[in-house]
């Protein structure tokens, strides 16, 4: 075929086609990077560190972000609501009673553990699954918790795991406990912290520093004779008589009372 003999308008319409085709899929291919990028910072800011630990087990960051997309999708399909306050302090209490036998049966109490997490979850509406698949649908509502939960988790039963292991291990499982049982709607900030989040969060009473420093140092290092401290954190709050306080000044020093007579 003798190409100088085509109409040089032919040669221009297949200029502007070729051009206009490549402007489309410029535009179609940035479109779908901004929304991938869209993605990528909604995930994050949704699960955290959930998404960090996802992305290190999946076989690339595709795949994780769409597994965490398919836990989206999932979690929709039911709706989750508050542990009836009437069952919080039984729950509590069969929580402080696994937790006791720590020392003696340590891997039992983590099973244990589990199964109370469990039955907790299914309290508050999530489905009754295998326990990958239930870690899965917590993760859209408490990642943080559930990222702790599963990186300090022993990878099997074996006897192998030191103490320091599994008694990380229940206290990741406590705070999963805890997260679960006092938060109200998912997403809610209204809630009492967590044995993980008072350690930072909260602003602790004159007089309470000490000993809650003692009572997590516990939990975290045993003690001499080899018990371990798991004791749960205290939530009340005592009432702070301020009467006899004295009033200082901006220096540090203490101001005189007034006068009897209300004269300044």
């Amino acid at each position: 075929m003798d190409l100088t003999a085509v109409d040089p308008l032919v040669w221009i319409i297949l200029a502007v086609v070729v051009v206009a085709v490549l402007v489309v899929m410029f535009f179609v291919l940035r479109k779908k990077r901004r929304k991938r990028d869209e993605t990528r910072r909604h995930l994050k800011d949704r699960f955290g560190s959930e998404y960090d630990r996802t992305v290190s087990q999946a076989k690339n960051r595709r795949a994780a972000e769409e597994e965490l997309l398919a836990r989206e999708r999932r979690r929709q399909s039911f709706e989750v609501r508050p542990v009836p306050a009437d069952q919080r302090e039984g729950l509590r209490a069969r929580w402080d009673e696994i937790q006791s036998s720590f020392v003696d049966a340590p891997h039992a109490t983590l099973r244990k553990a589990d199964e109370l997490l469990d039955e907790v979850a299914v309290a508050r509406g999530y489905p009754d699954a295998a326990r990958e698949q239930r870690l899965a649908d917590l993760s859209v509502d408490h990642p943080a918790a559930v990222e702790r939960y599963c990186s300090s988790r022993p990878d099997s039963d074996k006897d192998d795991q030191s103490t320091e292991q599994l008694r990380a291990a229940l206290l990741a499982s406590r705070d999963l406990f805890e997260t679960m049982l006092n938060q109200g709607e998912p997403g809610s900030t209204d809630t009492p912290p967590t044995p993980f989040q008072e350690l930072v969060t909260e602003e602790p009473v004159e007089g309470e520093t000490s000993a809650r420093a003692e009572r997590h140092g516990a939990a975290s290092n045993g003690h001499e004779d080899g018990t371990i401290d798991l004791t749960p954190h205290d939530r009340r709050r005592e009432h702070v008589d301020t009467g006899g306080m004295a009033v200082t000044d901006d220096q540090g020093r203490p101001l005189p009372p007034p006068p009897a007579d209300g004269s300044r």
